[in-house]
């Protein structure tokens, strides 16, 4: 097993929690911030070092989109109603699930049979998909709530952009070494981000809209 490619998966994970969970805006941009450079290094063997500069910049520009959400309906962070110990449960267990299916297509991979023996088990256990497919998993699961149904504005934003990250590492996890993305395709993950981040901010600034025109009419009545 990579240690540094699991620590970075840990960081991802944990990144994506103090996103969905922070109360304060700053600390949850951190916390995507955290994300959105970690998963930049989360794929064996690495990228270019162009590769890598073009996804962090990507990165980068898309935490600034992401950002203009936070001034839409509230001054507050995404703050998740679960609160972070349940996020981190959430988390965890869908990391676990997600290294299981790994560990299942890594052992099939290698030419075992299913139901695979203890050993076979053992050969696949280092299979850097693993790892990468467990940082996925998690990331969905934090991130779909907040997207799908999370407060309007700077939490749906945060959601999305989450959800964004997770479907692409989805990609690098299930292809393998083997298939890894090539420099068009970092590019491509890139602009893929960036659209998502700003497909958030347009849901937030629609949502926002809708809330004031709501607020407006009542008052009216």
């Amino acid at each position: 097993m990579n240690v540094a490619l699991t620590a970075v998966a840990v960081a991802v994970g944990v990144g994506a929690i103090i996103a969905v969970s922070s109360r304060d805006p700053r600390a949850a941009l951190i916390g995507l911030a955290i994300v959105l450079v970690g998963a930049t290094f989360l794929i064996d063997p690495l990228p270019s070092a162009a590769s890598v500069g073009v996804r962090i910049v990507g990165g980068l520009l898309c935490l600034s989109i992401v950002r203009l959400a936070a001034d839409v309906g509230q001054a507050e962070g995404a703050s998740s109603p679960l609160g972070w110990p349940a996020e981190g449960l959430i988390a965890i267990a869908a990391a676990v699930g997600g290294a299981a299916i790994a560990l299942q297509l890594a052992v099939v991979a290698n030419g075992a049979d299913l139901p695979a023996s203890h050993s076979d088990v053992l050969a696949a256990a280092g299979s850097p998909a693993i790892v990468i497919l467990a940082a996925a998993a998690a990331v969905l699961a934090v991130g779909l709530t907040p997207a799908a149904l999370g407060r309007p504005g700077f939490g749906r934003a945060v959601g999305v952009a989450l959800v964004t990250v997770g479907v692409t590492l989805l990609r690098v996890g299930f292809a393998g070494s083997q298939s890894a993305p090539n420099d068009l395709e970092q590019i491509a993950i890139a602009g893929l981000l960036v659209g998502g981040a700003a497909c958030g901010v347009g849901l937030a600034h629609a949502s926002g809209a809708r809330l004031e025109a709501t607020a407006d009419a009542e008052d009216v009545t």
